[in-house]
């Protein structure tokens, strides 16, 4: 199992910029948002 995070693997304030214009992107979720799962 790897360890790292998103930050280890990619340049995360160049990725967060270059999608500024696409899309919200946040660091963490809200509190009170509770666990929530994706599945497709």
């Amino acid at each position: 199992m790897n360890d790292s995070n998103f930050s280890d693997v990619f340049e995360e304030y160049y990725f967060i910029s270059a999608l500024a214009y696409d899309v919200k992107v946040i660091k963490s979720t809200p509190q009170g948002t509770g666990n929530c799962s994706y599945s497709s």
